[in-house]
């Protein structure tokens, strides 16, 4: 009996130990293969819009932003990848409500004219900015934060 329990004792230990040991492999061989961080698109949306959530911060803006891309611009309709834009705008600017054309993500169209406007000009400069709009900051990643000018 006691070599039983002798080998019990050694046994037992060891086992736990072998096996977390083989999950610690068995993790670090299937995360090596995940790509990275950065390369994710929301992460790199995140890091373009870094500077204009801090510039929003600074001056205590909490109302609603536009959102404009080129096409809007142009009185274009928008381009299936203006409308990815728009949609990981909203995830990446919350707690402000990005509205495009006057619409939110959900609820009734808010009837004034948002403070700031984003342009996400992903595709290329904007040929002509509206006279209303005065650049308030540049990301230099194909953003630029606009502010509105008031009558």
């Amino acid at each position: 009996m006691r070599v039983v329990n002798s080998i019990r004792q050694h046994l037992v230990p060891t086992i736990i130990i072998a096996i977390g040991f083989a999950n610690i492999l068995s993790f670090i061989h299937h995360t090596a293969s995940l790509p990275t961080r950065n390369l994710d698109p929301i992460v790199v949306q995140e890091e373009r819009y870094r500077t204009i959530r801090e510039l929003l911060v600074e001056v205590g803006y909490t109302g609603t932003i536009d959102f404009i891309t080129n096409r809007d611009l142009k009185s274009e309709p928008p381009s299936v990848q203006d409308g990815v834009e728009f949609a990981q705008s909203q995830y990446v600017m919350v707690p402000w409500i990005v509205v495009r054309n006057g619409l939110p993500p959900t609820g009734p169209p808010f009837m004034e004219d948002s403070r700031f406007v984003i342009g996400d000009f992903w595709d290329s400069e904007p040929a002509e900015i509206p006279a209303n709009l005065v650049q308030f900051h540049n990301t230099g990643r194909g953003l630029i934060l606009f502010r509105r000018k008031q009558p």
